[in-house]
């Protein structure tokens, strides 16, 4: 399925935007095997599958409603969340001032990344693993950040290197050659001729995915991770509302005496949610309540993609926030948050949830505690 809207790329100009609508792809691999079997051998056949991220309910783009047989419990108390105080927000921004924010971001964060590093280079414990790993969500977005810290004055020069998206991969930039890398450059990071760059610039995309960055000892060679911008779907996007819709419609509908009848409650349910995401405020806070919750779920999934890169080999990492959407808001991100923990709990999923990620739960918790008491 397509989806088609327009996106405005400037004051006076917009594009036609066109989504390949994902819907709900672990679903659709698991009702596969099943479907075929039945379809040529009249039986059931298992579909065996192995993702750390495929149990993570609420997470409509990711979660893989099926029976889990195989349980590896996580490691609690490695992760621990955090807020950089800043005060550029860029998520939200109009187009036409992302450029201009991104950059005065970079200016902004300088001093504390300065700081940070230095810290990281002065313990035994990290010394070895004294580079940050600061995100965007997207190449442009990278781009200008990178470029920004490399030629201000005063600041960390060669030492940064821009890991680029696939897409831009051989787009011309005007960083130098040496500071830009490509996704397979991060396989041999630590021993190719970018072992010198201690701030990694990437967006969500390379790196979520990316290779294991790990010192000869196996050990992760990063050591935080810092969200610049908030890796925030968004709310109205065709391919997000299909997964929501998929994801809530397959929960919901119970079984029918006849397909017709299924087709026909799929069909109202959709459209009663369909219509729930269209009339609410533009205000991500304000969205609906199971809306919101899903969006959050996606957004840890990709946190917990991001932490794996410096939690290699049972290395402790932190991940800050650093874009000031984060902290500021009708509704605080940590109050979101808090929601979406009652809303797995409520649900009887939290246990479970607790045990596969138990990580982020337990910087999930600490960061909702520290948030409350800060907030007093």
């Amino acid at each position: 399925m397509f989806g088609f809207k327009r996106k405005d790329s400037s004051d006076n100009d917009s594009t036609l935007n066109v989504v390949a609508m994902r819907g709900d792809p672990h679903s659709t691999l698991l009702s596969l095997p099943d479907v075929s079997a039945l379809g040529y051998a009249g039986v059931k056949r298992l579909f065996i599958g192995f993702s750390a991220t495929a149990y993570f309910p609420g997470a409509s783009a990711y979660d893989l409603r099926a029976k889990d047989f195989i349980d590896v419990p996580d490691a609690a108390g490695q992760i621990t969340f955090e807020n950089v105080n800043q005060t550029t927000a860029i998520s939200g921004a109009a187009f036409a001032e992302r450029k201009f924010l991104v950059s005065k971001f970079a200016k902004e964060i300088w001093p504390w990344a300065k700081a940070r590093l230095q810290s990281l280079a002065n313990d035994p414990k990290t010394q070895e693993r004294a580079r940050l790993l600061l995100v965007t969500n997207s190449d442009t977005d990278a781009e200008v950040l990178a470029m920004t810290l490399a030629k201000m004055q005063g600041g960390p020069g060669q030492l940064v290197g821009w890991v680029r998206g696939r897409q831009s991969e051989y787009k011309p930039s005007s960083l130098e050659a040496q500071q830009t890398l490509v996704y397979d450059d991060l396989a041999e990071f630590t021993s190719g001729r970018h072992k010198d760059k201690t701030l990694l610039v990437s967006a969500l995309g390379p790196m979520a995915r990316g290779h294991n960055i790990v010192n000869a000892d196996g050990l992760s060679a990063i050591g935080a991770v810092v969200i610049c911008v908030r890796p925030l779907p968004s709310s109205d996007s065709p391919n997000n509302n299909l997964a929501h819709i998929c994801y809530e419609t397959g929960k919901a509908v119970a079984f029918y005496s006849s397909p017709g009848l299924l087709m026909m409650q799929e069909r109202k349910h959709s459209n009663a949610l369909l219509q729930s995401i269209r009339t609410a405020r533009p205000a991500f806070s304000q969205q609906p309540d199971n809306i919101r919750h899903y969006t959050i779920m996606n957004i840890l999934v990709s946190l917990t993609q991001l932490i794996g890169r410096g939690r290699r080999g049972g290395t402790p990492v932190t991940c800050y926030f650093a874009d000031a959407a984060f902290l500021n808001g009708v509704k605080p991100w940590h109050e979101m948050l808090n929601e979406s923990v009652h809303q797995l709990k409520k649900d009887g999923d939290w246990d479970q949830f607790e045990r596969h990620h138990a990580g982020v739960a337990s910087a999930l918790l600490k960061y909702i505690n520290e948030s409350r008491k800060d907030a007093r």
